[in-house]
């Protein structure tokens, strides 16, 4: 069924439904549903960030209609009954143990960006440009670099690299000491919100080993992280790729 049909669909960067996104946003949009068992589709086309609402993938469309943002789109389809809410019955010390680890790992994923863009400049161009003329590409590549270097910088992100390596090292250390052995972070016996979000970090990462070789290398020393998202991976997505073979 499709979004006509009144299942919602999401549009991704990777239009292949057997890969997981180099996206966290993605990645936690499509957990949050596949969590909650809420029917969705994947967009036979790429998205394209210029041409989505807010400027932004991924979003999702319900007919003719276009919801943007991974957690509000997820929120507006639970208000419709499109989806089932994953975190009923937590206790207001489970929330605002979610609330913290969602502040921790959207602050991890400005460091995956950096490292994409500013690091691995020029891998990240021909990954997500290569399509374009040469001088299109070198020219839209630089102010991508320009925007997101100066934000870096605003969000005190324009460090020394061993500052920059120490900050990402200790708080990927912090998530892999949350997690600890539990298969829920929270430990119940449902994954819940948070864990859509850890998931679709760890998922983005190893979408693409060399876009982010120094967050892999600091994932694969938490061997716990790993298996972590191998066991949702298993239980939820058994046709993708095993994380334990990157």
């Amino acid at each position: 069924m499709s979004a006509q049909h009144g299942v919602p669909t999401i549009v991704r960067f990777d239009n292949n439904p057997q890969h997981f996104d180099t996206s966290l946003y993605v990645n936690r949009l499509e957990a949050l549903l596949t969590f909650s068992k809420s029917p969705y589709d994947i967009d036979s086309q790429a998205g394209n960030p210029q041409t989505a609402p807010r400027g932004k993938l991924p979003y999702i469309k319900l007919g003719q209609e276009t919801i943007p943002d991974s957690l509000f789109g997820y929120e507006e389809l639970v208000r419709r009954g499109l989806a089932s809410e994953l975190d009923v019955g937590l206790t207001p010390k489970d929330l605002a143990t979610s609330r913290a680890i969602t502040s921790l790992v959207q602050e991890l994923f400005v460091h995956v960006v950096m490292e994409r863009w500013i690091d691995q400049f020029y891998y990240a161009r021909e990954k997500a440009l290569g399509h374009l003329w040469y001088p299109l590409r070198v020219m839209i590549a630089y102010f991508i670099y320009r925007s997101i270097s100066s934000s870096g910088r605003a969000m005190e992100f324009g460090r020394p690299a061993h500052e920059t390596d120490t900050l990402r090292q200790t708080a990927i250390d912090a998530l892999a000491t949350w997690v600890g052995e539990k298969k829920h972070v929270l430990g119940g016996d449902a994954p819940t919100r948070v864990d859509a979000i850890v998931f679709g970090l760890i998922a983005a990462v190893h979408a693409d080993l060399r876009w982010n070789p120094k967050h892999a290398a600091s994932f694969h020393a938490h061997p716990n992280l790993r298996e972590y998202a191998e066991g949702l991976r298993k239980t939820w997505y058994p046709d993708r790729p095993s994380f334990l073979a990157a």
